[in-house]
């Protein structure tokens, strides 16, 4: 069996809401049946995926079939479902297959950093000579105090 590779696909944001918005525009200016294209184009959006499979994609496939059924009885209310679902679903499952990122796990190598202070949590509180302050991570790193931060679990660590 070959090396298989994980990857992170993340919804697609853009190509969505660039349709919605043609649609508005569409409906507003050409016909009124175009509005009728936006639940179909939360459906291509919901069912896309970027590998463009049947098992995630039946009931967009479903409405493109459809769309193109109703396109030779009524022509614009056919061409907003099948436009509209075909649009959503291929732009974004290219949108997904475009920003898929491959997925690294994050390893936990406190021990071979130099410096933990910059590793501190950000709503720690430092109690130093009885007095309480809120640390900000970005410019108290630099400090070589021994100091007590309490964590919000209760854990204590010295830092």
């Amino acid at each position: 069996m070959a090396n298989q590779k994980i990857i992170m696909v993340r919804r697609a944001r853009a190509a969505p809401v660039l349709l919605l918005l043609a649609a508005g525009y569409a409906g507003i200016t050409q016909s009124y049946w175009w509005f009728l294209s936006i639940p179909f184009i939360a459906v291509g959006w919901v069912c896309a995926a970027p590998n463009l499979n049947l098992a995630n994609g039946m009931l967009a496939y479903l409405s493109m079939v459809g769309g193109f059924i109703l396109l030779h009885f009524h022509r614009p209310l056919g061409a907003a479902i099948a436009l509209g679902t075909m649009a959503a679903f291929y732009l974004c499952a290219i949108e997904m297959r475009v920003t898929a990122k491959p997925y690294i796990p994050e390893t936990d190598n406190t021990e071979d950093k130099p410096n933990k202070a910059s590793q501190r949590p950000v709503n720690a509180t430092v109690r130093h000579r009885e007095k309480t302050r809120e640390i900000n991570p970005l410019t108290d790193t630099g400090k070589c105090v021994k100091l007590c931060v309490e964590v919000d679990n209760g854990d204590k660590s010295s830092t």
